[in-house]
């Protein structure tokens, strides 16, 4: 059996020799156990002289507090004691650093503050996203105001302003301003060697921070394209053209799929402007282009949006055969990858080619199918512009039938009749009157107003 190991403690008794083992505890660590830690911290800083970090703790505190009350956050800061002291610690040492003569520790104070944005990055501090859009708003615009006196601070201020433009084009979609700060990071960036932070690495394969940063810039300016395409057909145009020249000097090997998505957009917006020559040669560009992209970029909402824009194209170029081919294609993968908004587009067109091929009854169910789901999502524009169609090929079916009967009849009555029907039905030839008001050559500008019931008539409408 093994022997036992003895234990001797001595017990002391004396206050002299207790006070001898007690290490001392300061004065700030103390008050940091025993009093509110939010209160104990600003008032350190206000103590140290730190007034601007002081400033803006108070203002992230009061925010803190009503997102909690309003239940939009339900993580506080105060709750990971650990994280508030690193932060409060950086946000501390960042501002001694910039109060130094001739702004010596500016780069230390950058340094700094990208540390703490890089630690809210982290996947375990996302739920203090709302922080993290605050500093970063904080850190760019004194970055803007003192990041030239140092040039020591390029690097840190590069990722900084970066941070901040995917922040505000991903997840508040203010394109505009998110451009101003990429570009503003692309300035500090060019001719220099630097790489992309690592979790981007695994994810898009890129290496350097330019190629990067190229690649999210071109994302927000096809947004910006995309949003614009309604209202300012040549601006969405040159937003998408910028686009395609900054993902072409970024490499065409590395950025060819986002290249594809961007021809794709410009091929859109030719079609409809209705220049559709040039749509179709930039359609010709893509399917080449697609023939050499890798398996691992390739989508097939790609080929679904070649696929429509060609088949429209193509029905407007008068190529009814191949164009009817693109259709069907377009339909088949509308429907595999479970996109209406496309497959209620591509039947709204093939109804109108199947009018062009005296398919009457055929356009009918295509315009009826369109109808349907703009009806579901609210897309009134697109709804009144195939209500238009259907009543447009019902209107020249009905037509040839009520001349027939008129001709056999002769009662004056039924020729007013007819008279009367032609001129509501109006419209659907010509503008009319209406062309006046709108000045527009296109009657489906007419029927797609706003004002359409009170200009034609509520009977147009229901039909």
């Amino acid at each position: 059996m093994p022997k036992k190991e003895k234990y001797h403690f001595d017990v002391i008794y004396d206050r002299k020799e207790l006070k001898k083992h007690i290490s001392a505890i300061a004065y700030r660590e103390a008050r940091r156990v025993t009093g509110p830690i939010y209160d104990v911290l600003i008032t350190e800083l206000l103590e140290d002289g730190l007034t601007y970090t002081a400033k803006h703790f108070q203002i992230e505190i009061n925010t803190e507090d009503e997102y909690f009350k309003d239940n939009v956050i339900r993580d506080r800061l105060m709750e990971q004691p650990t994280l508030l002291l690193d932060i409060y610690d950086k946000c501390r040492m960042a501002e001694k650093m910039a109060l130094l003569p001739n702004y010596e520790g500016l780069h230390k104070t950058f340094n700094l503050l990208h540390q703490v944005i890089l630690k809210l990055q982290t996947p375990q501090n996302l739920k203090y996203d709302w922080l993290l859009q605050d500093i970063l708003q904080i850190v760019t615009r004194i970055g803007e105001k003192l990041g030239p006196k140092s040039t020591l601070s390029d690097q840190p201020l590069c990722h900084i302003y970066f941070s901040y433009a995917k922040i505000l084009s991903d997840r508040l979609g203010k394109h505009e301003t998110s451009i101003k700060y990429y570009d503003m990071a692309m300035k500090l960036a060019v001719d220099r060697n630097w790489l992309a932070e690592v979790r981007y690495l695994k994810k898009e394969g890129y290496s350097k921070l330019t190629q990067e940063l190229a690649r999210k810039k071109a994302k927000s300016l096809l947004e910006l394209s995309r949003l614009t395409m309604s209202i300012d057909m040549d601006r969405a145009l040159s937003f998408n053209r910028k686009a395609l020249l900054i993902l072409s000097e970024g490499g065409l090997t590395a950025n060819q799929a986002d290249i594809i998505s961007t021809l794709l957009t410009s091929a859109e917006i030719y079609v409809e402007e209705k220049h559709y020559r040039l749509a179709n040669k930039t359609l010709e560009d893509v399917e080449n282009e697609l023939k050499f992209l890798a398996p691992n970029k390739y989508e097939p909402i790609m080929s679904l949006r070649l696929a429509l824009s060609k088949a429209i194209s193509l029905l407007n170029l008068s190529d009814e055969k191949q164009s009817m081919q693109y259709f069907l294609k377009a339909l088949v993968l509308a429907r595999q990858l479970g996109k209406k908004e496309y497959e209620a587009k591509a039947m709204l067109n093939l109804g109108k080619l199947q009018e062009l091929s005296n398919q009457k009854s055929w356009a009918k169910a295509s315009f009826k199918k369109a109808i349907e789901f703009y009806s579901a999502v609210g897309d009134i524009q697109n709804y009144r512009r195939s209500t238009y169609f259907l009543a447009d090929t019902m209107c020249h079916s009905l037509f040839p039938l009520i001349l027939d009967l008129i001709k056999g009849s002769r009662q004056f009555c039924h020729r007013y009749m007819l008279r009367r029907w032609k001129n509501q039905m109006q419209p659907f030839w010509f503008c009319g009157t209406m062309a006046k008001l709108y000045d527009s050559k296109d009657d489906i500008n007419c029927l797609v107003h706003e004002d359409i019931a009170s200009e034609v008539g509520t009977a147009l409408v229901e039909i």
